[in-house]
């Protein structure tokens, strides 16, 4: 992530949500923002995510609708990120081969 996106290094990090078998944090700067989300437990979970983290980078989950909240598989995981970081990544990055 850190080659993709540059600004995290110089970005800050807080916790959203944290218990036993969740962590959603958000790490931001320069007007954007990425935020981790963790299930840990074995059941799928609803977690709150800030109203930044617009789309899916990696992992899986699914944004649910009118709610700033991500729904997660069990021992599941996602990086959603705002608009300007999600247009970064819409192309392949130059450290990847690109099939085709």
């Amino acid at each position: 992530m850190r080659r993709r996106h540059a600004r995290l290094h110089t970005a800050r990090s807080t916790v959203v949500t944290l218990s036993n078998a969740h962590l959603v944090y958000e790490t931001s700067g320069d007007g954007a923002a990425i935020t981790v989300a963790l299930n840990l437990s074995g059941a799928t979970a609803e977690l709150p995510v800030p109203p930044s983290a617009l789309s899916l980078l990696a992992g899986r989950g699914t944004r649910i609708p009118g709610r700033n909240a991500i729904s997660l598989p069990g021992y599941g995981w996602a990086v959603l990120g705002t608009a300007p970081w999600a247009a970064a990544t819409s192309a392949s990055p130059p450290y990847l081969p690109t099939t085709g």
